[in-house]
C-alpha cells in the first residue's frame, strides 16, 4: 500500500500562509486530510487484495467466487457505491459472511496485538468524526501512526480470510 506523499518542504516551510491562519490549523487541516485519504486507502488495499484471493481461489464454485464478490462490495463499498468502510465493525461483517470460523481466527489475532486494534479503530472513528463535522483535535503525527498500526490489522485480516477462500 502506498501512503500519500506530503511534500515536505512545506511542512518544513516557516508555516508562513496567507488568509491569517496560523501553522497550528495548518497542521490540523493536513492531519485531516490525511485521515480521510489514508482511510480511503485501506479500504481500496483490503477491497484488492480480498478480490486477488478470491479470484485466485481454484476450488471454490463460480457461484460462491460470485457472492464473495459481492460481499466484498457490500461491506467495502465500490467504484460506484457510497456506501461501505473498512473499518473494524464491517471487517467483522465480511469475516463473519465466511463462516465463525473465520471470524474467531481474525478476532484471536487482533486480540494478540491491541495496540493495532485500536489505532486501527481510532483512525477510522477520527475519520467519521471528521467526515461529519466532528472534534478537530487530529494531527499528522497521530494519522501516520494509525497508519502503520493499521498494516497489521489488514495482515490479519488477509490470514484469517486465506484459508476460506482458498
Amino acid at each position: 500500500m502506498r501512503l500519500v506523499t506530503i511534500d515536505t518542504s512545506f511542512l518544513a516551510s516557516n508555516g508562513q500562509v496567507r488568509a491569517g491562519v496560523s501553522r497550528p490549523e495548518v497542521a490540523v487541516l493536513l492531519g485531516e486530510h490525511l485521515f480521510v485519504l489514508v482511510c480511503a486507502e485501506f479500504q481500496a488495499e483490503i477491497q484488492t487484495r480480498i478480490k486477488a484471493l478470491n479470484d485466485a481461489s481454484a476450488n471454490n464454485a463460480p457461484w460462491v467466487r460470485a457472492a464473495v464478490e459481492r460481499q466484498v462490495g457490500y461491506c467495502f463499498g465500490g467504484p460506484q457505491e457510497k456506501r461501505g468502510s473498512a473499518s473494524l465493525g464491517q471487517i467483522r461483517n465480511f469475516c463473519k459472511f465466511l463462516g465463525q470460523g473465520c471470524r474467531d481466527d481474525f478476532e484471536l489475532l487482533l486480540a494478540a496485538d491491541n495496540q493495532a486494534m485500536v489505532s486501527y479503530e481510532s483512525l477510522f472513528n477520527n475519520r467519521n468524526n471528521i467526515a461529519h463535522g466532528g472534534q478537530r483535535a487530529v494531527t499528522l503525527r497521530d494519522a501516520l501512526t494509525y497508519y502503520w498500526s493499521g498494516h497489521r490489522v489488514v495482515d490479519y485480516l488477509l490470514q484469517a480470510v486465506g484459508p476460506y477462500l482458498a
